[in-house]
């Protein structure tokens, strides 16, 4: 039931993110970086009322991802062990 809970919510991210989530060798490491991504996605549709389509990621030259066409969305991504901490500013 795990793994297909897994597979499943991997789906839901773009292509670029699922080949990095899926290079973790430990699968809590992966499910970490799933379960941040897709807070973000669920706090910028619900707060910002942004659409699917519009929550389109890159990343900077520093390594960091922001949301494409949307400079005055900020946030940042936090992973403490066991906690996921996401952080939007308008």
């Amino acid at each position: 039931m795990e793994e297909e809970i897994f597979w499943t919510s991997l789906s839901r991210v773009d292509t670029v993110k699922r080949e990095r989530i899926l290079r973790y060798y430990r699968r809590e490491d992966a499910w970490r970086s799933l379960g941040a991504d897709l807070l973000l996605r669920t706090v910028l549709r619900e707060q910002f009322h942004l659409k699917e389509n519009e929550l389109v990621f890159r990343i900077d030259t520093y390594g960091k991802p922001y949301l494409y066409n949307r400079e005055d969305i900020n946030f940042i991504l936090l992973f403490i062990t066991q906690v996921r901490s996401t952080s939007i500013s308008k």
